[in-house]
């Protein structure tokens, strides 16, 4: 039986002696220590048998005028904004209704110099480590801790 294995992390890791790039997703022969371990400490998702690969990734993908208001939805992941060209404003909400120990990889494909960053109305949400503006491939990641709702940036 095959497994499937995503990266969560934007830098690449080697599992099991097999290298898996940034956001990478991979099929595997079966689960090893390995492969749990790294899907214990939320470096991968991981999914058993047979699985239509297409609906186990949350990448999202914008393409934003200025004023922008972007909510994300609860499964987002994996998140790229990519306007045509500079922005002066957009507005990025997080999701309403994340899991525990949800990531959250934002990133920009060109400058925004006005970045507002919320949670989403009614969460109780905290946010730390928000971001103001966005540089041309510039990129953050953030952890949802249901425990006390703080969204924390982490990279």
């Amino acid at each position: 039986m095959s497994v499937f294995i995503r990266s969560l992390i934007n830098t690449s890791q080697t599992i099991d002696a097999v290298a898996l790039p940034a956001f990478a997703l991979q099929e595997r022969g079966n689960v090893t220590s390995a492969i749990q371990t790294a899907s214990d400490q939320r470096k991968i998702n991981l999914w058993a048998g047979s699985v239509d690969v297409r609906t186990t990734q949350s990448f999202l993908e914008y393409v934003p005028v200025t004023t922008d208001v972007i909510a994300l939805p609860a499964y987002a992941e994996d998140v790229s904004i990519v306007p045509a060209g500079t922005i002066a404003a957009l507005t990025l909400t997080l999701p309403l209704a994340p899991r525990d120990r949800q990531r959250l990889n934002v990133t920009f494909d060109t400058i925004v110099t006005t970045l507002t960053m919320q949670v989403a109305t009614g969460s109780s949400h905290t946010l730390r480590g928000a971001l103001t503006a966005a540089t041309a491939r510039g990129f953050a990641t953030w952890m949802y801790r249901a425990s006390n709702k703080v969204w924390y940036r982490i990279g």
